[in-house]
């Protein structure tokens, strides 16, 4: 019968294996240290009997053919730093290459060798007696031993370095292991208090991991059967769409109404892009909030539906839990087509009840001036005086200009067409306007601020037309007035935006005929065609803008351009659409003609 091994449980085995485990390394490190320095001094031994052996053989050399002089000694150097023959005394009989260094104590009886070492250096020397002559004498050669000698000093450095550092991280992982462990023991404790592990188990870890893969599938089904039952809840008062998803973008549920709007079966746990296969705008507007985390307060959004094109109304919803982690998405939708639809049928209607009432005015304006062309011409006919008859002419010429005005204007309120967007420099642009002939029998007084505005992205002409019609209003209505006081354009910053104000010292506009100056064929003064005022909120708008008239202190009126600062115009000044017609592009020279 085997016997299984009853295990510690994680945090008793980690307590017990990873000091042993340092302990082990710190064996072999040590072990590794001791191997290298036994084969450096293996490696220095051999060394020195090499050199003893080398120092014997000389002497036994010299010792037959002895006396030997420098130039012949230095024959038997080769591969040596430097060879000596000294006699009993030390004193030096011949020498090669550099002369070594005396060892120390009494001259030896039989060849010794010695380094490397602190006092020598890379250096082994060896020496060895012989008689020669009948006097006792001694050879001493110089072996190089660089490479061993730096081994040599590295070993003794890092060996005492490496010790401490071995037993300084023993000691660190004994002083630190049980405060790393105290996270996964206070886990264990919870998940042991919660249930989630057996408190006789031998596997912690997996114990634990099974214990919360249960613990997140019952989350799960608590949210399936709480959006389940959220719907349930509604299908009786709801009667729009519903729809619950969890943060992996499966159905967690969708109402009856619901279904039978988007004319689909979705079971709970289905992918939205299953779900949803038939209708992929839909799908991409949810899967997108879902990823981004935002809500969508309200969307129209194109299905098709039993062979039928709806738009539906969406609004999307977060779901987070209370530590705010995301729990899913609330999806409500209903049915606008029947809206949609009567929204552009009043649309249609208001246009075309604005067209009738341009018409009604264009041609009210072309019956009387037609009406007036006709009575000059009656009386230039029976006229004989040639001076009346000139100024019979003189009067078809200005009501022929008017009624070309009319047409121009209408033209221009009706279709400002698009335009060639670049930066404008509004300072330039109003000290060019100021300068305009027209008004120059009044003045213009211009202010402008220290600090300029930035570009406005704008079509030029356009915005001089718009700010031209403004100039020409507030001349025509002070001339009106009899007072004679410049005119007045002033570029100031307001909170968030840029105005420009053109001031005149008329007679004012009236509260109740303010807001309707701004309707096509609506004036404030006899002779006037009624197109101006639109025509310049028309231009101003296209550039993001707005126009207002302001009572001015004193008498008079303001007209106010408000350009929000970092705007940029509507797509109808896009850049790269087709450009404005000709007629409505009045050039710098004379903006104003």
């Amino acid at each position: 019968m085997s016997s299984r091994t009853r295990r510690l449980g994680l945090r008793r085995e980690v307590l017990i294996l990873l000091p042993t485990a340092v302990l082990l390394l710190m064996a072999v490190a040590g072990f590794t240290l001791l191997s290298f320095r036994g084969a450096m001094g293996a490696l220095a031994e051999e060394r020195r009997l090499e050199a003893e052996r080398q120092a014997r053989r000389l002497a036994v050399l010299f010792e037959r053919s002895w006396p030997v002089g420098d130039s012949a000694l230095a024959t038997y150097a080769t591969g040596l730093t430097g060879l000596l023959v000294s006699d009993a005394e030390g004193r030096r009989l011949a020498a090669a290459g550099v002369p070594p260094p005396p060892l120390p104590g009494p001259p030896p009886a039989a060849a010794r060798a010695v380094g490397p070492s602190r006092e020598l250096g890379g250096t082994i020397v060896a020496e060895a007696p012989f008689v020669a002559s009948g006097q006792r004498l001694l050879v001493r050669l110089a072996l190089p031993a660089d490479a061993l000698w730096t081994r040599q000093r590295a070993l003794a450095l890092w060996a005492p370095l490496g010790g401490g550092l071995g037993l300084a991280v023993a000691l660190l992982v004994l002083l630190f292991l049980r405060p790393l462990l105290a996270p996964y023991e206070t886990l264990l404790r919870e998940a042991r208090a919660a249930g989630l592990v057996d408190l006789q188990v031998e596997d912690e870890i997996g114990a634990m991991v099974d214990g919360f893969r249960r613990a997140a599938a019952a989350e799960a089904a608590r949210e399936r059967e709480g959006g389940a039952a959220v719907a349930g809840a509604l299908d009786g008062e709801l009667q729009a769409g519903l729809m619950l998803l969890d943060p992996a973008g499966r159905l967690l549920a969708l109402n009856p109404a619901g279904a039978e709007l988007l004319g689909i079966a979705a079971a709970p746990g289905m992918p939205l892009a299953q779900a949803l296969a038939p209708h992929p705008e839909l799908a991409a507007r949810l899967a997108g909030a879902l990823a981004s985390g935002e809500a969508i307060a309200r969307a129209e959004v194109p299905v098709r539906a039993a062979g039928e094109s709806l738009t539906l109304g969406l609004a999307v919803y977060p779901l987070r839990r209370a530590d705010g982690s995301r729990r899913g998405l609330l999806a409500l939708f209903s049915d606008l087509t029947r809206f949609v639809r009567s929204a552009a049928e009043r649309q249609l209607a208001a246009g075309l009840a604005q067209l009738g009432e341009l018409s009604a005015g264009v041609a009210h304006e072309l019956r009387n001036g037609l009406a007036t062309l006709g009575g000059y011409l009656e009386l230039l006919a029976e006229e004989s005086d040639p001076a009346a008859s000139a100024d019979y002419r003189r009067e078809l010429e200005r009501e022929t200009a008017h009624l070309a005005r009319v047409v121009d204007d209408f033209l221009a309120f009706a279709r400002p067409g698009r335009a060639r967007v670049e930066p404008a420099d509004l300072g330039a642009l109003l000290t060019a306007l100021a300068a305009e002939p027209t008004v120059q029998d009044l003045g213009v007084t211009l202010r402008l601020p220290a600090t300029p505005p930035p570009p406005l992205p704008a079509d030029r002409p356009l915005l001089v037309r718009a700010l031209g019609n403004l100039l020409r209003n507030a001349a025509e209505a002070q001339r009106a007035s009899g007072r004679r006081e410049p005119l007045e354009i002033e570029l100031a910053a307001g909170e968030g935006e840029w105005e420009v104000r053109i001031g005149d010292r008329g007679a004012g506009v009236p509260e109740e005929v303010r807001a309707r100056l701004f309707q096509p064929f609506v004036s404030g003064r006899p002779g006037g065609t009624g197109l101006g005022l639109a025509l310049a909120q028309r231009l101003v708008a296209l550039h993001g803008g707005a126009v207002r008239l302001e009572p001015r202190a004193g008498g008079g009126t303001h007209a106010v351009v408000a350009f929000p600062v970092g705007a940029f115009v509507t797509e109808r000044l896009d850049p790269e659409r087709a450009e404005a017609p000709e007629s409505l592009r009045r050039e710098e020279i004379n903006p104003l003609s």
